[in-house]
């Protein structure tokens, strides 16, 4: 659950999607910050493929990295607002897309892995 949500493309968001799972699934809460907080450089990796597949699926958002942010900054407030939430939101359907299936599939290999470890503890 932490690598899943730790991966969640908004920057800070995760630590509060870690919190919320872990206390709504009764989760071990330090486990799963400590895994979201190790997979931060990945989440910092994964923003630009995430947005562009986002941007496959529902069409390009704007270029936020563009080498003229400052002419970006100039044109005011509400374009900056439209251009870097368009490209997170591309982010986070990119995001949803792959953390679905990742996600469950994670999910069977950990509890099937745990499984087999308690059966032969025991």
């Amino acid at each position: 659950m932490g690598f899943v949500l730790g991966l969640f493309p908004l920057l800070g968001l995760p630590t509060l999607l870690c919190a919320v799972a872990a206390a709504v699934l009764r989760l071990n809460a330090p486990a799963i910050q400590a895994v979201n907080y190790l997979v931060y450089p990945l989440q910092l990796a994964l923003l630009a493929p995430f947005a562009r597949l986002g941007g496959f699926i529902f069409g390009p958002a704007g270029k936020p990295f563009a080498p003229h942010l400052s002419a970006l900054l100039h044109a005011g407030v509400w374009r900056l607002v439209q251009v870097f939430g368009g490209f997170a939101a591309h982010a986070v359907a990119g995001w949803f897309c792959i953390a679905v299936p990742v996600g469950l599939m994670l999910y069977f290999v950990v509890a099937r892995a745990l499984r087999r470890r308690i059966a032969h503890t025991v």
